[in-house]
């Protein structure tokens, strides 16, 4: 009985050893426990997003006007079908209004066309019989000119930014290739904005935004700079890479492109790219059937080399060279092309290679 005791009171003992041991712990661990509190003070202030549709003559006509009537109203009833040159010539077909944003914020905004209830007895004509031309500012600005091709029936979309107004003008009408299901039909649609905050800055923004040379062995690539030289008078953009160059001397020698092109504007853009665009002026035209360092490029953008044979350069290279035609880049989205050639290992008579690279890339869009 008195081992067990013992036994119990060495057990409390140590038990409270343990005790005083955490509690001395917790303390120490306390007393290095320090809270600061920083002088600087943060304030973060948000922007405000408010577009306004206002008619021709500055009155609101949105449903933040108390006193207007909700969005804008358009009807074609018992209208008589007719080219698009009649329809441009008509004056009671047309509906102006201006869109002014009077928020702090940049804002992408969509025009739409929604449907309002029929009355009683009314059938609605189908959209693939509805023509219209958009202008702002005076600029047509519409993708389609027939209303079932658009969107979600959206007819225009764009930036606009604080204190900006921009004036509209729409015209509607049936074409004149609707057929007996089109008769005794009506349109009658709402007009309506939507919005949403962006960062973009521009409608149309496409950037060359990053370029990577990766080169190995005795291989030569380099380039020299980026342009945008905005667009042309087709409305078409162009992107260029300037002196572009890359020759592989040796077997073994290889390089990489790598080339990112991003959608900063609030535009999707049709892109196309073709290796077609690059020079190559080793040799004179004379000498291309004869020497074999002399390289040319067909219209479809393949290498081949001409020496009697009519050898290609594949025979002595592992290529890519990837190409881009109208492939749309969504706003926000980006596109990777890459440039790969490698001077094959396994090659038996190895021969000295034409100038692979040696001028421009251009890199062409439309809105």
């Amino acid at each position: 009985m008195e081992k067990i005791e013992n036994k119990n009171k060495k057990g409390l003992v140590i038990t409270a050893i343990l005790a005083l041991f955490l509690i001395v712990f917790g303390i120490t661990y306390a007393l290095f426990t320090v809270t600061l509190n920083g002088t600087k003070k943060v304030k973060l202030t948000t922007g405000t997003l408010k577009l306004r549709l206002l008619d021709a003559n500055d009155n609101y006509i949105d449903n933040l006007n108390p006193n207007a009537d909700t969005g804008f109203d358009i009807e074609l009833s018992n209208a008589v079908p007719m080219s698009r040159e009649e329809a441009l010539e008509k004056t009671d077909n047309i509906y102006t209004f201006k869109l002014k944003n009077e928020g702090t914020i940049n804002a992408k905004y969509y025009i739409k066309l929604e449907d309002l209830e029929l009355d009683s007895g009314e059938e609605r004509l189908n959209d693939k019989y509805i023509e219209y031309e958009i202008l702002r500012d005076g600029e047509d600005v519409g993708e389609y000119t027939k209303l079932n091709r658009t969107s979600n029936r959206i007819i225009n979309l764009g930036l606009i930014k604080p204190n900006q107004v921009y004036t509209y003008t729409l015209r509607l009408w049936v074409t004149n290739t609707s057929s007996e299901d089109a008769m005794n039909k009506t349109f009658y649609a709402h007009l309506r904005v939507d919005s949403e905050q962006t960062n973009a800055t521009k409608e149309v923004d496409l950037r060359v935004s990053n370029i990577l040379v990766d080169k190995k062995n005795g291989a030569v690539a380099s380039y020299a700079d980026t342009i945008d030289e905005g667009f042309d008078e087709y409305g078409e953009g162009l992107l260029k890479i300037t002196n572009i160059f890359a020759k592989l001397p040796s077997k073994g020698d290889e390089f990489t492109y790598t080339i990112t092109i991003e959608n900063k504007g609030v535009l999707d853009l049709d892109v196309t790219t073709g290796y077609d665009y690059f020079t190559y002026h080793k040799c004179i035209v004379a000498d291309i059937n004869t020497k074999p360092e002399c390289a040319a490029w067909d219209l479809d953008g393949n290498l081949t080399i001409n020496a009697g044979d009519i050898s290609t350069l594949y025979n002595y290279l592992d290529i890519n060279l990837d190409k881009l035609t109208n492939k749309k880049i969504l706003s926000g989205g980006k596109e990777t092309l890459t440039l790969f050639a490698k001077y094959k290992e396994n090659v038996e008579n190895p021969i000295e290679l034409p100038d692979l690279f040696d001028g421009d890339l251009k890199i062409y869009y439309l809105k």
